[in-house]
């Protein structure tokens, strides 16, 4: 019984770690829960990549997809080509004497990192082609 249990366990903690796709067809908006020290020298930096590939080092973020950095603790996305996305954040924080620290970064797709509820993500755009419009002859 025991086993039985330690298995059921296990495939629970693989099907959440899979995580589910977030299919959108506008920007979408990562939010994320940030703890400030009192003052305004903290940034965050957005990070991406393309999960179906993966990457070598999740924290190398020289082989990462820069997204861009807000002051508040969300961010519109917009993804440069169409798969699915891992999403990543880290806490930027400069000092009184222009020391620049930064934290970890947190994945979507991590369990540990992703909201308890919702669960991990990825982001998974979807583009429908717009009709062309105002067709006329070139006049020649």
């Amino acid at each position: 019984m025991k086993k039985l249990a330690i298995a059921v366990l296990f495939v629970f903690i693989a099907l959440l770690a899979c995580g589910q796709d977030v299919v959108y067809k506008n920007n979408p908006t990562l939010m994320f829960d940030h703890a400030m020290i009192g003052n305004d020298n903290f940034a965050w930096e957005v990070y991406a990549f393309d999960f179906t590939v993966g990457v070598v080092d999740e924290q190398d973020i020289l082989l990462l997809t820069y997204i861009g950095e807000t002051a508040i603790g969300e961010y519109v996305l917009t993804f440069p080509y169409s798969t699915d996305w891992a999403v990543g954040v880290r806490t930027k924080f400069t000092d009184d004497d222009l020391n620049v620290v930064y934290s970890a970064i947190a994945w979507s797709h991590n369990v540990g990192d992703a909201d308890a509820v919702s669960g991990p993500f990825v982001y998974t755009p979807t583009y429908s082609p717009v009709k062309p419009g105002a067709l006329r002859d070139s006049g020649t």
